[in-house]
């Protein structure tokens, strides 16, 4: 993303002025999780954790448990579904296997360097990425990577790993994709909503240095509960973007100029996000939902996209993350506020009451019926994936059975053979 792309995306998305929340509004995800079981009127208990630091929720319905909620961690989301996730390859494979658009992908240890450098050179036209398998936050992670420059930003990333304690470093080179990045969040089935992640930029004012800018900026950050948490840092790297461009911290800008300070759009390099759901293509939705089908045993996700524009009608995906920060959803700077941790646990506990036979369908409210009948929809998809899977066949669509109506016995049956098609996929592809 340029000046020019940014300035015309955040022209269309600051209509109106920045969201303002509360001082003391927490983006802890386990206090927003609270915050909203208060709100929906179930109980919680806080249980300390025997081995980590911090705690975990135990949810009741009344004095009866219902399920516990870990930080991090998604109750539908299955050990299966982690490891795919885990394993870029691996999550690359069932991605292609379902036609969805995905970047071609290689990874290398770190005594395979002539490898890795052999396969930039097979293509030299196209700009890589290359990053570690095993680090968050676009650590030790490299763009724009050529030929040239290779060497240089594989070191870099073999040292970063290294720095981190990865007793055995791996880099992953993919080609790369250029556009927006966007995260779409699927909760239980549901597509709830689409951020843009922007990279940290000023405006220059004709007047107040880059330095002020930062500093000024940085105040406004301070006024959102999640961006508080990830200010614009000055460091090292910050230099070297502004030395590139022939500028330092204390250079001047022109009046109504915007500029990049990270062409990376990480959590570490004061990204920003803004909920643009309204201004996404439906395709590209649902390109998320189809990608969230694809993983076994993952049933809420953050997938990350990547779209040429605002009006492109088909993006790529390139992450499918089983451990979404959904409380960013709450506090976007710009955009509607989302409540996917609310729309998480009433699908869970009518999930848990279907199960246990404490619930009749006919008894629901309209809302709880559009719900669960969502999730059964997605349950049956998902089903018909994981059964294709294993037949090797080529289209779900040719299925057997391609329509069902909501019953509670056959929510049942999916959802339990849904768990043994998953157990029994991973027994086939030795995830345990």
């Amino acid at each position: 993303m340029n000046e020019a792309e940014l300035k015309n995306i955040l022209e269309k998305i600051m209509i109106n002025n920045p969201n303002s929340y509360p001082k003391d509004a927490s983006s802890d995800l386990l206090k927003v999780t609270e915050n909203e079981l208060v709100d929906m009127g179930y109980k919680y208990k806080r249980v300390k954790r025997k081995y980590n630091k911090g705690y975990f929720l135990n949810i009741y319905d009344d004095e009866n448990f219902l399920f516990k909620f870990v930080k991090g961690s998604y109750p539908n989301n299955s050990k299966l579904g982690w490891n795919i996730c885990n394993d870029k390859l691996l999550t690359e494979k069932f991605l292609k296997k379902a036609n969805i658009k995905t970047p071609d992908t290689k990874i290398f240890t770190e005594d395979e360097y002539g490898k890795a450098l052999e396969h930039i050179r097979s293509d030299s036209n196209i700009k890589y990425v290359i990053k570690p398998t095993n680090l968050m936050q676009a650590l030790g992670a490299f763009l724009d990577v050529t030929i040239e420059n290779f060497e240089t930003s594989w070191h870099d990333s073999i040292a970063i790993q290294k720095k981190y304690k990865r007793k055995q470093p791996k880099i992953l080179v993919q080609n790369q994709i250029s556009g927006l990045e966007v995260r779409i969040s699927v909760i239980e089935g549901k597509v709830t909503t689409a951020t843009l992640r922007g990279p940290a930029y000023i405006i220059g004012d004709g007047k107040n240095t880059i330095k002020e800018l930062i500093t000024k900026r940085n105040e406004e950050r301070k006024l959102n509960p999640f961006l508080r948490t990830n200010l614009i840092k000055f460091n090292d790297e910050l230099d070297y973007n502004l030395a590139y461009r022939n500028k330092d911290l204390n250079t001047v800008l022109n009046k109504d100029e915007y500029f990049i300070l990270y062409p990376r759009t990480g959590i570490a390099h004061g990204r920003d996000m803004y909920e643009i759901t309204h201004l996404i293509n439906p395709n590209i939705l649902h390109q998320a939902y189809e990608a969230t089908l694809a993983i076994p045993g993952i049933h809420t996700a953050g997938v990350d996209i990547i779209i040429e524009d605002l009006d492109s009608h088909e993006g790529t995906v390139i992450e499918v993350n089983k451990t979404p920060a959904l409380q960013l959803n709450y506090y976007p700077e710009y955009g509607v506020s989302q409540r996917p941790l609310s729309y998480i646990f009433k699908s869970l506990i009518l999930e848990h009451k279907i199960l246990n036979d404490t619930l009749l369908l006919e008894n629901l409210s309209e809302e709880d019926y559009n719900i669960i009948s969502t999730k059964y929809n997605f349950l049956f998809e998902k089903n018909k994936r994981l059964e294709s899977f294993l037949l090797n066949l080529n289209d779900p669509s040719e299925h057997k059975n391609s329509h069902s109506e909501l019953t509670s016995i056959g929510f049942k049956y999916l959802y339990h053979h849904g768990k043994m098609l998953e157990q029994f996929i991973g027994e086939q592809i030795n995830i345990k």
